[in-house]
């Protein structure tokens, strides 16, 4: 295929794929731009491969998705925002797992560390939503679209996590009174 029409495949596509990874997977202004620098270029490099089958708009955006995908895996610690830490407190606090005192904030690390222990011990499908879902703070529709599961699939992994997710946190907090 032609260096021209590739170069009409970057200047048509070039904001619907950055727009993907800023507002679909919500990334930051730097790493949207940085992945829709690498999806052109793994486009290019790959351009005998595209069949015509799917629009290329498609195409693209799928080689954007596995981009994410790569960038989610490769992230081993994610940094927790204030409003995530608070719906993570929220809902282990009816786990009894810690006093909500100010004096606390040792424990509360403690706990987010534990919790990260927790879900790195899940199982590969269920960690994957439970992260993208709590983690990344993605609606289910987005875990959903991203993962191309429907969403009934989503919401029924989801719940597998969390059960599973409160029993280990159940049993850690045990193991640290006892």
């Amino acid at each position: 295929m032609s260096e021209e029409l590739y170069q009409s495949w970057v200047e048509q596509h070039t904001e619907d794929v950055y727009h993907y990874f800023r507002c679909h997977l919500k990334l930051s202004v730097e790493q949207s731009e940085e992945l829709t620098h690498q999806t052109f270029i793994a486009a290019w490099k790959s351009m005998d491969k595209y069949s015509g089958l799917s629009g290329v708009k498609a195409w693209l955006l799928g080689i954007a998705r596995n981009m994410g995908r790569k960038l989610f895996h490769a992230q081993k610690r994610l940094a927790i925002s204030g409003d995530m830490e608070r719906e993570l407190r929220e809902e282990t606090s009816s786990w009894g797992a810690t006093s909500d005192t100010p004096e606390q904030l040792l424990q509360r690390k403690q706990d987010v560390e534990m919790l990260y222990h927790v879900v790195s011990e899940l199982p590969e499908k269920k960690r994957e939503v439970f992260s993208l879902r709590y983690l990344h703070n993605l609606s289910v529709d987005e875990v959903a679209a991203f993962l191309d599961e429907p969403k009934e699939t989503i919401r029924s992994r989801l719940r597998f996590a969390r059960e599973e997710v409160k029993k280990k946190w159940e049993r850690r907090i045990r193991q640290n009174h006892s």
